[in-house]
């Protein structure tokens, strides 16, 4: 379900050891809603039936990563995950934005569902030698 570009270590060591599917468990199930955490370091998918599944961003040795934004379109109440496709996102070319970072990756997780896609955003400041990535933080049970 996932696309194949890992920028970052610890992208590439996930896909070249086959260490779990992050999205797991997740195609065909419906959604009762989704919930970003207050400080901007946890996305929640909650579904009708089944656990619900939390997603949270890190970033590499020395740089830092944020949800920046979460796209969800209305009424996502009873739509199912069809696709989902994780990556690099939008260059950002805002010169006010870029300036207070030394390296700003910007990266999208787009959860295709029947109602539309949701959107995540996520940042990540570095040095340019490190990334960030999407972790999940609950089991694929």
């Amino acid at each position: 379900m996932a696309n194949q570009e890992f920028p970052g270590l610890a992208r590439a060591i996930d896909c070249l050891s086959g260490y779990g599917d992050k999205f797991a468990n997740i195609g065909g199930r419906k959604i009762a809603s989704v919930e970003l955490s207050g400080d901007k370091e946890q996305f929640t998918i909650h579904f009708q039936e089944g656990p619900d599944v939390a997603f949270g961003v890190e970033g590499e040795c020395c740089s830092k990563s944020w949800i920046e934004h979460l796209t969800v379109p209305d009424d996502i109440a009873g739509a199912k995950v069809v696709g989902i496709n994780d990556g690099y996102g939008p260059d950002e070319t805002d010169p006010e934005v870029i300036e207070n970072y030394e390296c700003l990756q910007v990266y999208q997780t787009h959860f295709e569902t029947t109602k539309g896609d949701i959107v995540l955003e996520y940042r990540n400041d570095s040095s340019g030698y490190y990334g960030g990535y999407l972790v999940r933080l609950t089991d694929s049970a």
